[in-house]
């Protein structure tokens, strides 16, 4: 298939499945329920309780290059509270490409969408931010992809005082590990 047909058919047989996808996104918010969670990419000292659970979605758009070029990535996460100050996560990662063939530029190649990895989210809540001086949090993720393993540590302060939130977050330790 060429450039030039795939992105007539692309902009003519989707506009149905868009309209409905749309639809049905705006519909979403009236029927989530979410826990407290003020910040989209820091952390809080706060955990779920006992039992609780959650799932979030995350998707990325990248784009650009200096050809042809679109990419999604999308992180499944499936979120549990273990009592005790304690919460876990798993995350799927998947990632799906789509650009111009490089031996050929007036093709389309579409890679994905495949798992690219899975991460395993840990967060031990060691003192409350509202009822302590500061809230203390550890965080640890490994994260396995077929040829890289990743470790994020972090230590969380926070302070939670009626309506106002400050949160600090530090990152101890990040490692690469190319296999």
């Amino acid at each position: 298939m060429d450039l030039k047909n795939f992105k007539e058919k692309l902009s003519m047989g989707n506009r149905l499945k868009k309209g409905c996808l749309a639809l049905a996104l705006a519909a979403l918010p009236a029927l989530a329920q979410a826990g407290d969670r003020h910040f989209t990419y820091n952390y809080e000292s706060g955990v779920l309780g006992d039992g609780e659970r959650e799932i979030e979605t995350y998707s990325t758009f990248r784009f650009g290059q200096d050809e042809f070029y679109s990419a999604l990535d999308y992180n499944l996460e499936f979120e549990t509270g273990l009592g005790g100050g304690v919460q876990t996560s798993v995350y799927l990662n998947f990632t799906q490409e789509l650009g111009q063939d490089p031996t050929d530029p007036s093709e389309v190649v579409n890679h994905g969408p495949t798992l690219d990895g899975i991460s395993n989210e840990w967060k031990f809540k060691l003192t409350d931010a509202v009822a302590d001086a500061v809230g203390l949090g550890l965080y640890i993720e490994p994260e396995f992809e077929p040829d890289d393993f990743e470790l994020e540590m972090k230590v969380i302060v926070d302070k939670k005082m009626g309506n106002f939130l400050d949160r600090k977050s530090t990152r101890l330790n990040s490692s690469h590990i190319t296999i």
